[in-house]
């Protein structure tokens, strides 16, 4: 794998983590770290031979074993199981413009949605306009 592709690795397992409600530290980990993966100018393949991977601003330790199983095998185990967490169709959801993990997850936690189909459903019977999003995400209230 590539730098480019371990970055997206690690922006969905960001994701993906954050949809499972995951800790934040986790899920800033994940995001942080595909961001100074995707930014760095270097040679990984090198710096993961070099064992210097955590040089880079923003990749601590258990990211670069990921990066290290990526770089060498193309799979991680840890991924395998961070992808484990939720259903991949909810996944297919964050390509729908608007919708990040927070939405994601009160959708799935709220009304049960796991498939585009079912998203378009609950729009056709107007069960997203019931949603309370600063209720369904756990977010406190913004009015006074």
């Amino acid at each position: 794998m590539n730098k480019s592709e371990i970055s997206q690795v690690l922006s969905e397992c960001g994701e993906i983590l954050e949809i499972s409600g995951a800790d934040g530290f986790r899920v800033r980990a994940f995001n942080n770290g595909a961001r100074a993966l995707d930014s760095w100018q270097g040679d990984l393949e090198s710096l993961v031979e070099q064992g210097e991977l955590t040089s880079i601003r923003g990749i601590g330790k258990g990211l670069a074993s990921i990066i290290e199983d990526l770089v060498a095998s193309g799979i991680s185990d840890e991924e395998a199981q961070i992808r484990a967490l939720v259903p991949e169709s909810l996944l297919e959801l964050l390509r729908i413009p608007g919708l990040g993990p927070k939405k994601v997850r009160a959708l799935h936690d709220n009304l049960g949605i796991l498939t585009i189909a079912e998203l378009e459903a609950a729009c056709t019977e107007q069960k997203i306009r019931e949603l309370n999003w600063q209720d369904s995400q756990n977010a406190p209230s913004t009015s006074s």
